[in-house]
């Protein structure tokens, strides 16, 4: 019974994760637009709501992996709340182009990595091997991914600059690194 609430409570952590990882490019706007306390005033006050809720399922006798659907719901009360913040506050935001744009492409994202991962997961019995290869084949898929269908042509063109920049400082202590080894067996 421990295993099965410890694969629920990951599971359920991954997820509230997820979710709260959203809010992190909208609490970077409102601060940056100098509206710490009309933001953060309404958020955080719906995510303290996270105790009493816990307090009152357990009050009712739910089981204790509703702790971490407590923490969901009010995670995503306080998005809700966000949003509202920042479209009430900043003109430019748009909840249509962050649905489009960001939100759908992000889930679609997490869905097909999700399946794919499990696939991979179910194919292979070694527990290390399958560790290894899952971690490898979410990485490259959430990378390949994100890159394809949630980036804009500005930020890949941003994300080619910065590889080109790494391959070329890697190109530079190889050939280097070539360069010595041929100099070092030409004195021999």
């Amino acid at each position: 019974d421990s295993d099965a609430n410890m694969v629920l409570f990951c599971r359920l952590i991954i997820f509230y994760i997820v979710v709260l990882a959203l809010h992190h490019p909208i609490t970077i706007i409102m601060q940056a637009l100098g509206l710490v306390r009309q933001y953060h005033l309404p958020t955080e006050s719906a995510t303290l709501l996270c105790l009493p809720v816990t307090w009152m399922l357990f009050h009712f006798g739910c089981p204790s992996w509703t702790v971490f659907l407590s923490m969901v719901g009010v995670c995503v009360l306080s998005h809700a709340i966000r949003l509202y913040c920042i479209k009430r506050h900043y003109e430019g935001f748009s909840l249509r182009h962050y649905f489009l744009a960001f939100l759908l492409p992000s889930l679609l994202v997490i869905a097909v990595v999700a399946l794919g991962s499990s696939a991979v997961h179910a194919a292979i019995a070694c527990t290390y091997i399958r560790l290894v290869v899952v971690f490898v084949f979410a990485a490259l898929c959430i990378l390949l991914l994100t890159y394809f269908f949630v980036l804009n042509a500005e930020e890949k063109e941003f994300v080619r600059q910065i590889c080109n920049k790494v391959l070329g400082k890697i190109n530079s202590r190889f050939n280097r690194r070539v360069t010595m080894q041929k100099d070092v067996s030409g004195c021999n």
